[in-house]
Formats: structure tokens, sequence, C-alpha cells
């Protein structure tokens, strides 16, 4: 599969299949607003990327958009858009592009590995509050914060430190442990070994924000919308045994299943 640097290819397309959480909560909100045309129903991809989920759902029929901060990897994905018959400028969109949207325009916004990377998230969690119809939904799936490994850097507990010289000699330790990314990425080749650290280093510090269960539901809960979540693969023998805060943040390697209703 490509990355974010490759063009989008129709085989990734053909390989795409949304996570199950995705697929059951779509289902259940086409079920309440009894569409029966998938063209009225429609579908925004908050960091869509290159595209790739907003072109697997328009290609089974729904009217899907997606959003994202990065031009340049939006990009990657207009080629192969346009070649299938879309319009990249009107579906892979900036996010000044979502004034054009009234309110309450999506039935479904979803993500996928992208809120712990948002910085401001209560912009985006206001945004897709306007954006979303009266009992439309939101799904969001990410990576929990007390992860022993923070899974872009493939390091353990690095994200638990503060951001601070702490974390840069952490990362410098799992270096020399060989600890790193399994895929070279293009700005660590042919780099020194503390141009490395530094790469690492500016990016846990400025493109990840990992946030609490509590801290998520009181943000949503500011903004008069009603967030649930789950935990995957977490045992009762788990919770019996650890803390209750690492067990509902995820520890030691699960994900959040987050689901916002706008009632």
């Amino acid at each position: 599969m490509g990355n974010k640097h490759d063009y989008l290819q129709r085989r990734e397309i053909i390989m795409y299949e949304p996570d199950s959480f995705l697929e059951e909560h779509l289902k259940q909100i086409i079920d309440h607003f009894r569409l029966k045309n998938r063209g009225d129903f429609k579908i925004l991809d908050w960091g869509c990327g290159r595209g790739r989920g907003v072109l697997y759902f328009l290609e089974k029929g729904y009217d899907a958009y997606g959003v994202d901060i990065d031009m340049n990897t939006i990009k990657k994905g207009s080629p192969l858009l346009r070649e299938m018959g879309y319009d990249p400028n009107k579906r892979l969109l900036m996010p000044s592009g979502l004034k054009k949207f009234k309110d309450g325009f999506f039935h479904f916004i979803f993500s996928e590995q992208v809120f712990e990377h948002v910085e401001n998230l209560g912009d985006v969690v206001k945004s897709q509050k306007r954006l979303m119809k009266t009992d439309g939904l939101g799904c969001h799936i990410f990576p929990a914060a007390k992860n022993i490994r923070e899974c872009h850097v493939n390091m353990p507990l690095v994200h638990w430190l503060p951001k601070t010289r702490l974390r840069k000699l952490w990362i410098s330790l799992m270096l020399i442990f060989s600890k790193k990314p399994e895929v070279a990425w293009p700005e660590t080749i042919d780099t020194t070994f503390w141009q490395e650290v530094i790469v690492y280093y500016n990016y846990l510090n400025n493109k990840t924000y990992y946030r609490s269960i509590g801290e998520l539901l009181s943000l949503f809960e500011e903004h008069n919308l009603f967030a649930d979540y789950r935990i995957s693969g977490v045992d009762s023998v788990r919770k019996k045994i650890l803390p209750d805060f690492l067990v509902r943040n995820g520890f030691p390697n699960q994900q959040v299943y987050l689901t916002v209703y706008k009632k």
C-alpha cells in the first residue's frame, strides 16, 4: 500500500476495507434517515489525505467529500479521482473549502488515525458540529493515549514524556537500540544520527497531541455533543488488574473508537 508521498493507485481502492466500526455505524445512520438513494447520503472524511476513503465511498454510490490540511498530500490523490470521473477540486478540500457547505449538510463524518494529530481539536469539534445534521453521526478511530508504543515512530513510551529535552534524550536512546519506524522516512535518509533524532523529536512535538479519554469527552460536551467510546480488546482480567486510568486510555496497545451524536 502507498503512503502520503505516493500517488494514489487503483489497487489501493480495491484493497481498502473500512474498519468494521465505521461500516456498522454507517449502516445504522443510513437506516435512521431512511434514504432510498445512496447518492443522497452525504459523507465527510476528516483528514482524508490522498482521498482513498473518499474515492471508495464515491464508488459505492455515496455523495462523499474529504478535507485535509496538507495540499501536497491531496494532490497525490487528485489524478486518480479525475481519471475515475470525479472532480478532485469539488471532492478533496482544504479546511477553508468547508465554508461552502450549509449548516447540517453531512449525515456522517468520520476520521481514521487523525485526532492524535490535531492541535486545536476544539476548532475541529466546533466545525464538525456545524456541518453535521441533527441526528447525524461522527465516528473517529485513533491511537489511545496510553499505548506503550508510539505507532508513528515505533518507540515505546516516548509520547508519555513531556515535550522537552527529556523526550529528545529518550529518542536518542531508542535509536541506539534500533527502535525507529519500520520503513525509513524520506526526511531521515542520508542524515546523521543527531539529525534523525531531531526529525522524530520535531514530528512528535509538532504533529502529535495525545489526550486522555476524559479530556476528549469533556471537549465534545462543551460543544453540546454527546460522545461515547470503546477501547478495543480490553478483557475483564486486564480491567481487574490495571488501574482504571490506564485501561480507559488504552494501555498497553489499543485504539479508541469514538462515536459522536448530534441531538
